[in-house]
């Protein structure tokens, strides 16, 4: 007979019941060390390209920025694999906490000292040693809340734990927007410097960190290990083992498809995102922008004093705008001051046919020369407002284009912000709708579930994520259905491998396949300025033929076990 007065078992509770004051303090302190490390990525994401642009005066949409752009990301990631392989092994090999403490020091450093950087040979660098940071955060910080956490609760806690990585994005995106705000354009500080100096803020999470305590199953373990007189290094434990070899070495392979959906397929619609709203912006205000250029360009090659004012502001290609002066020209305003300015200091009053011969050799996007028609086009509209253009004041002038420039930053760091946001709301549920799932159906089918709407909610994004409405409705999806899979490899990563070498071996499941996904950046690069460069959007093209990598996953995850309702292997 049941006693209905009983205290229900411990492991009936609600997970959240199921955990004491210390498994809170526990908790919340990995979850925000966590948290605050993809807040710092969200932030580079974010940044990547007006830093870029700004260290160089390029336009942020030149394939000189572009390429800059990717190589910061490629060497994040191999940072990002690198540190994630030594912190790994140095979690298992002198405990979880101590290598969380000199983990974040390391990536909170690197990021913030980032806002100072005065060249892009810095600013790579910096990537690098932040993405060493950044690569033991997930191994370590799982672990410890695996090895802390009751058994019927631990899914849960872990998912909590991934889910709120996702706040850590949409501070990032909050903190991006609020910045677009108030930073002034133009001024010492842009806002990308102030973006990265908020890389500084988790030094604070340090002094939390120091109160606590190892897992007592690393304690365990360790002990054992120093009383058995093993002194074997935890990579050759774990490669000495037929078992769990293969499994890592699956591991590696499933968690780089994750991996190159959130950094190469996901967080690469932000950029597209931003290319949309630029080229919205500019399309809204074309007559303006352009009316505005052809004076500048027409005082540039017919008045010394402004070519002389032009000098002395350095101005750059990245002072203009992306797109065409006008729909049927061939070159962007930022292209062709750089091949006017060539002449500008020294011959002025150029006649039209002058100015023709400079530009007819001139390549487009297609890498073509735009010819003597195309050239004797923006010849003609140059001379025809040079009367107009003579009597204007110089300053003037640049002020107006810069005041243009600085009504498209804005537009386009708002809705790079705002998209940011969406994605990382979809991306909360997401990651706690795994965990709900997972807990009834088991691993293996939750995985080919969301590899399934990750691939289709993409496809969705790059094709038809055109409109504010459709932005606002396709990017959470897409955040929803991609990121649950980190939350995936966050639950199941840990119950695959023994105390001894856990740290180690999701360190190398999670971050081995960051070399295998540092490719993405250029393979995207690739596609955008070569296979797709004379699609109307080469952007939605490259990302698009990503999306398929998740069917690989499917695959893979029949050749792993289910773990549903197993204990974490001692």
């Amino acid at each position: 007979m049941t006693d209905v007065n009983a205290a229900p078992a411990a492991d009936t509770l609600p997970w959240y019941r199921q955990l004491s004051g210390k498994h809170w303090f526990i908790l919340i302190v990995c979850t925000l060390g966590w948290a605050l490390d993809t807040l710092n990525q969200q932030l580079f994401a974010l940044a990547k390209s007006p830093a870029v642009a700004g260290l160089t005066g390029m336009g942020e949409w030149t394939s000189t920025v572009s390429s800059y752009a990717a190589w910061a990301t490629a060497l994040m990631l191999i940072g990002w694999a690198t540190g994630g392989i030594i912190f790994g092994v140095c979690g298992d090999k002198y405990g979880r906490v101590r290598t969380m403490f000199w983990m974040i020091l390391l990536y909170s450093v690197a990021s913030g000292v980032t806002c100072f950087v005065k060249d892009v040979n810095q600013f790579l660098a910096l990537r690098f040693i932040s993405g060493l940071g950044f690569g033991g955060a997930f191994a370590v910080c799982a672990t410890v809340v695996a090895e802390s956490m009751p058994s019927a609760a631990r899914p849960y806690a872990l998912a909590f734990l991934q889910a709120m990585s996702s706040l850590g994005n949409i501070t990032a995106a909050l903190i991006a927007f609020v910045l677009g705000q108030v930073v002034p354009h133009g001024g010492a500080w842009g806002v990308w410097n102030w973006t990265f100096f908020f890389g500084f803020f988790p030094v604070i999470l340090l002094f939390f960190i120091r109160t606590m305590d190892e897992p007592e199953a690393w304690k365990k373990a360790h002990e054992e290990e120093k009383q058995a007189g093993r002194k074997a290094s935890p990579l050759v434990e774990l490669f000495g083992n037929a078992l769990t070899r293969n499994r890592v070495i699956l591991g590696m392979i499933f968690a780089s498809i994750g991996i190159i959906g959130f950094w190469g397929i996901m967080l690469f619609a932000i950029d597209l995102n931003r290319s949309v709203f630029r080229s919205n912006c500019e399309n809204e205000n074309i007559a303006d922008f352009a009316a505005n250029e052809r004076i500048f360009f027409a005082k540039m090659v017919s008045d010394k004093e402004f070519a002389k004012a032009v000098k002395e502001k350095e101005i750059k290609e990245g002072f203009f705008m992306n797109r065409v002066n006008e729909p049927e020209l061939a070159l962007s305003g930022g292209k062709i001051f750089g091949e006017l300015k060539k002449i500008a200091d020294g011959e002025n009053d150029l006649a039209a046919e002058e100015i023709k011969d400079v530009l007819a050799p001139v390549t487009d996007s297609n890498n073509s020369p735009i010819g003597d028609e195309e050239a004797a086009k923006i010849a003609d509209w140059i001379n025809a407002v040079k009367t107009d253009a003579g009597s204007l004041d110089a300053n003037m002038v640049i002020e107006s284009i810069q005041a243009n420039k600085s009504k498209i930053d804005k537009t386009v760091s708002n809705w790079g912000a705002i998209t940011s946001a969406l994605i990382n709301l979809g991306a909360f549920f997401g990651m706690y709708a795994f965990a709900l799932i997972t807990r009834r159906l088991g691993r293996r089918p939750t995985f080919v579930f969301f590899l399934l709407a990750a691939m289709f909610a993409s496809l969705a994004v790059f094709g038809f994520a055109r409109t504010r409405l459709s932005v606002l409705i396709l990017n959470p999806l897409m955040g929803f259905s991609v990121a649950s899979l980190l939350s995936g490899y966050t639950i199941y990563f840990p119950e695959l491998f023994p105390t001894r070498v856990r740290s180690t071996s999701v360190s190398l499941c999670y971050n081995a396949g960051r070399y295998i996904s540092a490719i993405g950046p250029f393979f995207i690069g690739f596609l955008t300025s070569s296979v797709y460069a004379h699609k109307a959007e080469p952007m939605a093209w490259a990302g698009a033929t990503l999306c398929p990598i998740f069917l690989l996953g499917i695959i893979l995850i029949f050749f792993l076990p289910e773990t549903k309702d197993q204990p974490l292997p001692e």
